[in-house]
């Protein structure tokens, strides 16, 4: 008998205890239990003067029964038990041999006559019990819980005292039911994958600002470069003069958010700004750079890097479910002229119409295949299709598979595939969610002893900051991101998040004044001088974030 169990567990014992059939009766007593047949049972009557037409052994296994015969050929109670294995016992025994008996009582399955009613001392079939015809009519499942067949028994009362082991027992059991999905961050996701790093090993990247996007090629192609090495940025000027800066920090957060730009701005992707797809690119295809695209995307999650942040959501759902499941949309395709031809197709409304919408386009039909007999208005959904998935799919799919295999680096890909909606915020075009406030709690401020000199001057320069963060924010969030770039090397926060955390500290040397506020990208500080007035504070901060070019000093 095939019984559908919810929630198993393993119930926690005290040393020496045994999940016998005593003990699974008074768990019973608090938890009802029932079970629905899934196929008519043979019914068989076991004594003339017991009340129950079959008995059902139930040991303490959690495989599900296969078959259940009550009564052998030779008129010997046939019990199958959870193993599979069948035992043959004499009528009279086959209770008391049984730890916990399922017993179906005349009331549960119907009004039908019992063959207990009549004299009856073995009976050699089933149907001598009682005819299978009736038992399947009596026993047809319409949702009545009376024909359900209840597991419990009576317990004596002396099994009453034992209430507290039986609430410790199932609330071990419910500890082991299983947790409903948990949603899991971001943050959470990448600050597992970057425990691969290896801190002890640099791979370093020479970079000229001029060409962020050369300069990276050069250093994931090196035969050295291994993913799981941190990265170790040297910028360098225009004019081929190493800068000062070659930390870890800042720099590799500036590299990464100029390369994403380099790479979105490049020939390899093409669409409205927020929903890139993929463009063919025959040079970067003999170059491999879809698939160097798709490893400094995931380079950067994990290494601390921004997110792309401007994908379609075709392209994302193509690397989430396949190209195969996605619906590209009319939006999709990049090429204006093909769009237009397009949209007069999709928007035609009568048979002569949408032939004469096709005429314009029939040599760009032929090369899709896409070419075929239109005999009602009805075709015209399904060929707008056949072209969308060719021109934004199709016509793409050796770079797709390039770039995905790129964000397999460092397992981003299985991740994101694991985790879809956690990523979507950080691949497709979101609204910039960079505010004051945001930008004000994301600092912790080193203050000087409460009550003190330096505290009263401190207090008065953060007043002026957050002045100073309302006013840029009246000036749109592309400024925010500027301000934190120049604290930080990266215009957003990444979704792994700072590390270290962001801070603000002052100069207080009156011996060698500082004009501008420094930036120290690497421990991420910004470090303010004590002005006295807003509109110094003001003219300082806009100079240093619109005139200061790179880490080194000139």
């Amino acid at each position: 008998m095939p019984l559908n169990l919810i929630r198993l567990g393993t119930p926690t014992l005290s040393e020496g205890q045994e999940l016998d059939g005593s003990l699974i009766l008074k768990v019973f007593r608090l938890k009802a239990l029932y079970v629905r047949p899934s196929r008519p049972l043979l019914l068989a009557e076991t004594d003339s003067s017991d009340d129950s037409c079959f008995e059902v052994d139930m040991p303490g296994d959690d495989r599900v029964c296969q078959s259940l015969d009550s009564v052998s050929e030779n008129g010997e109670n046939v019990t199958i038990d959870l193993n599979g294995q069948s035992t043959t016992q004499d009528s009279s025994s086959t209770r008391a041999q049984s730890p916990i008996r399922a017993q179906a009582f005349r009331s549960t399955v119907g009004a039908q006559p019992s063959t207990s009613d009549r004299p009856c001392t073995r009976p050699h079939s089933a149907a001598d019990c009682w005819d299978s015809e009736q038992f399947s009519r009596s026993a047809s499942w319409d949702g009545d819980y009376d024909t359900y067949i209840s597991l419990i028994r009576a317990v004596s009362e002396d099994e009453e005292d034992d209430e507290d082991l039986c609430s410790a027992i199932m609330a071990s059991i419910e500890d082991h039911e299983i947790p409903l999905t948990v949603e899991v961050s971001i943050k959470q996701i990448l600050e597992e994958l970057s425990t691969k790093i290896n801190s002890n090993q640099n791979c370093k990247f020479n970079i000229n600002r001029a060409s962020v996007l050369d300069g990276a090629i050069r250093g994931f192609t090196r035969l050295s470069y291994n993913p799981n090495n941190r990265m170790v940025i040297r910028f360098s000027d225009d004019k081929g003069k190493f800068e000062e800066a070659v930390d870890p920090g800042g720099p590799r957060r500036e590299f990464f958010r100029l390369l994403l730009v380099a790479l979105m701005q490049s020939s390899m992707f093409e669409g409205k700004q927020g929903s890139l797809n993929l463009a063919l690119d025959s040079h970067a295809i003999r170059e491999d750079r879809y698939f160097i695209a798709g490893r400094a995307v995931a380079v950067s999650l994990v290494h601390g890097g921004p997110a792309p942040g401007c994908l379609s959501k075709t392209l994302f759902d193509s690397l989430v479910q396949g190209p195969d499941m996605c619906k590209p949309v009319l939006d999709d395709v990049a090429d204006c002229e093909l769009y237009n031809k397009i949209k007069k197709v999709s928007e035609a409304t009568f048979l002569e119409e949408l032939q004469h919408s096709t005429e314009p386009i029939m040599d760009y039909l032929a090369n899709t295949g896409c070419v075929r007999p239109l005999k009602s208005i009805g075709d015209r959904d399904r060929l707008v299709e056949d072209i969308l998935m060719f021109q934004v799919v199709n016509r793409v799919r050796g770079p797709f598979e390039k770039f995905r295999d790129g964000l397999k680096t460092l397992g981003i890909l299985a991740k994101l595939q694991q985790h879809p909606e956690a990523f979507r915020s950080t691949f497709c075009h979101q609204p910039n969610q960079l505010t004051a406030d945001i930008l004000d709690d994301l600092f912790e401020i080193k203050w000087s002893e409460n009550g003190s000199n330096k505290r009263a001057n401190e207090n008065r320069v953060i007043a002026f900051w957050r002045d100073y963060l309302q006013d840029v924010e009246e000036e749109g969030s592309q400024r925010l991101g500027a301000i934190l770039a120049f604290a930080t090397g990266s215009d957003q926060v990444p979704p792994i998040g700072f590390h270290p955390q962001p801070s603000i500290a002052f100069h207080h040397d009156t011996e060698t004044p500082q004009r501008f506020p420094v930036a120290n990208t690497c421990i991420i500080c910004l470090r303010f001088p004590l002005y006295s007035t807003y509109s110094d504070f003001k003219s300082n901060m806009d100079f240093a974030i619109d005139n200061i070019h790179g880490f080194g000093k000139e």
